[in-house]
């Protein structure tokens, strides 16, 4: 795994061999960049041909109503064009980060995304691993 794009923000790290890729946010953000970070990670997706997403929301915080809907009405549509198998999500252990992780990830599932949630990056790198062997 190597590190990808490196902001103030957030970190994405890909790793080609198990095909993901791992967005760390570093802290709560502006509209602007919630909105740059959800869309850099499709344009790596993408252009990496991956198949699986980590994503630990932690400190990133509560998501605003307004990015919610932009998630839901936005980006969503274009997660349809990349071939994302599965989302794993480090549950957040903060309830503002917990609840709106959740209402994004279960909108994420009406996709048919494979969503798991997972206490760390280790366990997160086994499931992947164990989803290639079977």
């Amino acid at each position: 795994m190597e590190i990808y794009l490196s902001t103030e923000y957030l970190d994405i790290y890909v790793d080609r061999e198990l095909s993901f890729l791992y967005q760390q946010w570093k802290k709560s953000v502006s509209t602007e960049q919630f909105r740059k970070g959800f869309t850099k990670m499709l344009e790596i997706i993408r252009k990496n041909n991956l198949v699986s997403v980590i994503a630990e929301p932690e400190k990133l915080g509560a998501i605003s109503n307004e990015n919610q809907k932009w998630l839901d009405e936005i980006w969503l549509k274009q997660v349809f064009d990349v071939d994302i198998k599965d989302l794993l999500v480090i549950y957040p252990k903060c309830v503002l980060s917990r609840l709106s992780t959740k209402i994004w990830v279960n909108n994420t599932f009406k996709l048919g995304i494979n969503i798991a949630y997972v206490e760390d990056i280790k366990k997160s790198i086994e499931f992947i691993k164990k989803q290639k062997i079977g």
